[in-house]
């Protein structure tokens, strides 16, 4: 039955209501019901106590509000029994009875004689005049239709299926064939990752992508680059390990902490933070102390195979977290997995060269290895202390003042001001590092290659491109030092992506092969925005950003750090202790046979094996 058929039988009409009904007297109303355009009468209430579910008059239109939540539409008669109030709305009406029903009265009266003797007796000549106290509660709809759901149920993103994984494969097989991508002669090259630190997520506003992994990653497969490395998957890094550096009180902390999805210096500015943890910089989120773990790990892994010689390059992209302290979390950075590869490396190598191009101060490095001189730190980055962080590196800070201390001048800082182009950056970088080099005689080089200092960072400023930023990596593998290629900032990744496989492939020759056209198989390729792996300024900005670097500051620069390297002892000597044998022979023996097992079984890698991708051939 229709909503317009029953009111024609019932003799009502929307808007219009009857001599004597309910509604049309003034002042008859028991109270406003929580639901807009509905009024409560004192019949509905004593029937709805009473347990009754109708109403004796069938032209009555009534609402029963509950939580199943019945069409406005639905006649009287269709109702089924509920606890629920009775409404009425303004557009309908029913004659009031003189008095209620007689089992209503009788049973009312036994269950509820106050409310009874009150609205009989006290306002027998207003019988509408009573209000009942207002419920608690509000009462509410389900909604059936899932398109008014102001947040959308999360469905997490499938991983791709092995016919897919199969085909991408086959491709960055033949890339790596077209491109004559083979392994590096006179060096090997290890690739260190941990896929399962892509995964997590430090917030929306956060600057800190670790997705940016995920593309560097992809697009480096993309090249067929992997088949010119020893690719392998890092572990997480051990408490113990980690404890090598960090305090334990640090690394409880951030292991038991609880998950925090506001950071808590939004609302209350100026909050005490515990080891400066739970803030915008570095927000507690769920799985924290995995992703510091995976991160530290892939650094170790890399300084493992430096130290076996295994590897003359470690690349490491997921390290590089320059800005952690021994106690404290800092600038997105709570585990310094440089400051623990590099411990690493000085149980084999008398004397280790950090330097570190990303747009920030290493100041977590420099503040670790401050009174040794087995580790010259050198940090080229943009020194503004009042509006940019951390405010430390400045040009006169190098290293502890007392001329006693063996960390005394051991400690360079390049400050850089905003808009430096890749000529200056470059010249700068040759001419420092071939001076420290030259006088520190490093056994080891630690490179942290963060791209915040490219052009179009999310933060940094300089007018640096993709090309300006592989050169210091070109002219530190130039050396012939083993080294490790750690990753660090960048928030752009687009930007990071790039740059990192511009630069994994300037460790394997082969960045005068490939095409600087990205790959049409990339995975998202429309990311990227150009199709080109070197965009140029007036691609990435609207407008290069002014150069504040004078000829003249980048000489002073360059005469300061000629200075300081004076008062360096020449290769310091160093008291090395024999280290206790790893059994590296029976090692590489089980590694060994491991490997010719997985072979025998998987016969895909069987296959790849035997086509000798990547493998420098005689033709």
């Amino acid at each position: 039955m229709s909503r317009k058929e029953w009111q024609s039988q019932s003799g009502s009409s929307p808007g219009k209501a009857a001599s004597s009904g309910c509604l049309d007297v003034p002042g008859k109303y028991l109270r406003k019901s929580e639901v807009p355009g509905t009024q409560l009468c004192k019949l509905c209430l004593l029937q709805s106590l009473a347990g009754a579910s109708t109403i004796l008059d069938k032209h009555l239109e009534v609402h029963l509000w509950s939580s199943a939540g019945f069409p406005d539409t639905q006649p009287p008669s269709q109702l089924q029994k509920t606890p629920s109030l009775l409404l009425v709305t303004p557009a309908t009406h029913h004659k009031a009875p003189s008095s209620p029903r007689p089992e209503a009265e009788s049973r009312l009266s036994r269950q509820h004689p106050l409310l009874w003797h009150r609205t009989t007796s006290r306002h027998m000549d207003n019988p509408y005049a009573w209000r009942p106290p207002k419920s608690n509660y509000l009462p509410h709809k389900k909604v059936e239709d899932h398109n008014e759901l102001v947040v959308q149920e999360y469905e997490p993103l499938g991983g791709p299926e092995q016919l897919e994984d199969a085909v991408f494969l086959n491709k960055c097989r033949r890339a790596a064939q077209n491109y004559n991508i083979t392994r590096p002669k006179g060096h090997t090259v290890s690739f260190h990752v941990n896929p399962e630190m892509e995964k997590y997520h430090f917030g929306l506003t956060h600057p800190m992508k670790p997705w940016r992994l995920t593309l560097a990653k992809s697009l480096i497969m993309s090249y067929g680059m992997n088949f010119a490395m020893d690719n392998y998957l890092a572990r997480a890094a051990t408490y113990e390990e980690l404890n090598s550096f960090h305090s334990e009180d640090y690394l409880d902390f951030l292991a038991t902490v609880a998950p925090e999805p506001v950071p808590r210096d939004i609302d209350n500015p100026g909050t005490e933070l515990k080891f400066n943890l739970g803030g915008s910089d570095c927000p507690l989120f769920e799985g924290l102390y995995d992703y510091c773990s995976m991160s530290a790990g892939s650094s170790l892994d890399a300084a493992r195979k430096i130290c076996s010689g295994q590897s003359d390059i470690a690349i490491a992209w997921g390290g590089g977290l320059h800005h952690a302290k021994k106690t404290e979390a800092s600038g997105f950075c709570y585990i310094n997995d440089i400051v623990v590869a590099i411990l690493q490396l000085l149980r084999c190598f008398p004397r280790v060269l950090y330097i570190d191009i990303d747009v920030h101060h290493g100041d977590g490095v420099e503040e670790a290895f401050l009174s040794t001189d087995r580790v010259m730190t050198v940090s080229f980055h943009k020194y503004d202390p009042q509006n940019f962080f951390p405010g430390t590196g400045a040009l006169t800070d190098n290293g502890p003042q007392s001329e006693q201390n063996p960390g005394a001048h051991h400690a360079l800082n390049v400050p850089l001001q905003d808009g430096i182009t890749d000529e200056q950056y470059g010249m700068l970088f040759r001419n420092v590092i071939g001076e420290v080099i030259q006088k520190f005689r490093p056994s080891a080089i630690a490179l942290q290659c963060g791209a915040d200092s490219l052009a179009g960072d999310r933060l940094g400023k300089f007018n640096l491109q993709v090309q300006g930023h592989g050169q210091c990596v070109e002219f530190c593998k130039a050396q012939n030092i083993p080294m490790i290629l750690f990753g660090g900032g960048g928030y752009t990744p687009r930007n990071v992506a790039r740059a990192w496989t511009h630069e994994t492939s300037i460790a394997i020759d082969a960045a005068d092969k490939i095409d600087a056209t990205l790959p049409l198989h990339a995975p998202w390729r429309d990311h990227f925005r150009q199709e080109t792996l070197f965009p140029t300024l007036e691609q990435i900005l609207e407008a290069p950003k002014p150069n504040r670097n004078t000829p003249k500051r980048i000489e002073e620069i360059r005469m300061h750090i000629s200075e300081q390297l004076r008062f360096v002892n020449a290769a310091p000597s160093v008291q090395m202790s024999t280290i206790p044998p790893d059994l590296g022979a029976i090692r590489d023996e089980v590694e060994a046979r491991i490997k010719e097992e997985r072979v025998e079984r998987d016969d895909a890698l069987r296959k790849l094996h035997e086509e000798a991708v990547g493998m420098p051939m005689e033709f």
